[in-house]
């Protein structure tokens, strides 16, 4: 008991409570200040200096994750509960004109009983067109049946501005890099690919730095390692008396899956996730500069991204 007064003070420093007022009015707000004064570190060719001024902004209302995922609405549907009740939404990726050469996957969000104009505003879109959907993390006192999802759903807005009249790409026409050495570091191993951003998270990390993960859908689809374990039975001879007792032992078999090739980088640079955020609201293919150390061939990428750019015809 002695150190429960401890734990509490833990907790409240390292858990943003977030605002558990009437969230129906919600808007993504950046801690940082306005919209106009993020990124601005001092940056030369895309460079940025990784200091104060360029670390990742976030919601200056105190829940811990907000993000942006970008694709199609799929099923929908209003759960009544006993105690609670919620919208449940899939978001499917890709377009009819991307699924060639980028397989579709879903997301899954809630929509809180209290926003039920959100809902409608949800089940009233019919067509198939590309949407931008805003996110939160659910309050960590919610129950965890008030919503099958963990993300909520707080705005829906259309996909349909140029990446190349972005404020990304009049800043950084060549794209962005991480401002420090890592081609230096003795674990660079350097791989660049191709692909379409489809979710970026902002997360309130409070006394570390703060993080931005960034969904890659690199194309096609992978084949991932996985183990199973199972007992097998096996016959064996009991000494002199000839009698055989039947054992099971435990193995594990490796077995592959075929899953679409999404990868998930980190970083902790605002101008590298306002990059991809401006990109995926576009539906822009980017190319993407990353290290591969751990050689992610039998699993899905999981890495630091250092670079983002957009490749432009002359």
């Amino acid at each position: 008991m002695k150190r429960l007064p401890i734990i509490l003070l833990i907790m409240f420093f390292l858990i943003p409570v977030g605002n558990s007022a009437d969230n129906t009015s919600e808007e993504h707000v950046l801690s940082s200040g306005e919209e106009g004064q993020r990124g601005e570190a001092p940056c030369v060719n895309g460079k940025c200096s990784g200091s104060t001024g360029d670390s990742i902004a976030v919601d200056n209302r105190g829940w811990w994750l907000t993000g942006t995922l970008v694709g199609q609405q799929g099923f929908r549907e209003w759960v009544d509960g006993i105690l609670w009740s919620s919208g449940e939404l899939e978001v499917h990726t890709s377009t009819k004109e991307q699924l060639s050469s980028y397989p579709s996957f879903q997301y899954s969000l809630s929509v809180e009983e209290q926003n039920s104009e959100l809902w409608q505003g949800v089940t009233d879109i019919q067509d198939s067109r590309s949407l931008v959907f805003s996110f939160r993390s659910k309050a960590f006192w919610g129950s965890p049946f008030s919503s099958e999802s963990n993300f909520i759903l707080t705005g829906i807005s259309d996909s349909d501005e140029s990446f190349f009249d972005s404020r990304s790409f009049e800043e950084f026409p060549e794209g962005v890099e991480a401002g420090w050495d890592y081609r230096g570091t003795w674990f660079f191993r350097e791989k660049v690919s191709k692909g379409l951003v489809t979710r970026v998270q902002r997360i309130n990390r409070r006394l570390l730095s703060n993080q931005c993960v960034i969904d890659v859908h690199l194309g096609g689809s992978r084949n991932i390692a996985h183990y199973r374990n199972e007992w097998i039975p096996e016959q064996n001879t009991a000494g002199e008396t000839d009698i055989e007792e039947a054992r099971n032992y435990l193995i594990s078999r490796k077995q592959y899956s075929s899953v679409p090739d999404v990868g998930q980088f980190t970083t902790y640079q605002e101008s590298l996730c306002r990059y991809a955020e401006d990109a995926a609201v576009s539906n822009q293919e980017v190319s993407i500069l990353y290290s591969d150390f751990w050689d992610s061939r039998e699993s899905l990428v999981e890495a630091e991204l250092y670079k983002i750019w957009v490749e432009t015809s002359e």
